[in-house]
């Protein structure tokens, strides 16, 4: 049986960026800037996850861009699993990112961009993530 049909799980709630949005650990600046770029920016904003426990935790706009949050210094390849799997079942995922700890941003040979934290903030104040 195709594991789409029996482990598939959409939930999904729109997202509104405004002046008062904290950002976990972004510069508040860069929280400011990117809500004063566009105060009434929408973004479809959901999780995604297999019947076996394989997940990414947001998938922005229609699987237009997939982000994994990893509190570790060193992304293996099992940290990669959800991102890998996504983009098999949904091939048009436009980018896959994972926000780490590591010190320096990197791309694996499939795509995926490792991005440190505070770049990833940077990144986003910048507009540079869509």
């Amino acid at each position: 049986m195709d594991r789409r049909s029996i482990g598939y799980t959409h939930k999904a709630q729109t997202l509104r960026i405004t002046t008062s949005t904290g950002a976990g650990n972004c510069s508040r600046e860069g929280a400011r800037a990117v809500a004063d770029a566009d105060a009434e920016s929408f973004a479809h904003l959901a999780y995604w996850r297999l019947a076996s426990g394989i997940e990414v935790d947001f998938v922005v706009d229609d699987v237009r861009l997939a982000i994994e949050a990893k509190a570790t210094a060193k992304v293996t390849a099992d940290h990669l699993r959800g991102l890998r799997a996504l983009a098999q079942d949904h091939p048009r995922v436009e980018r896959r990112i994972v926000v780490c700890l590591e010190a320096r941003s990197r791309r694996t040979e499939d795509g995926i961009e490792v991005l440190p934290v505070r770049e990833f903030c940077a990144r986003l104040a910048a507009g540079d993530l869509s």
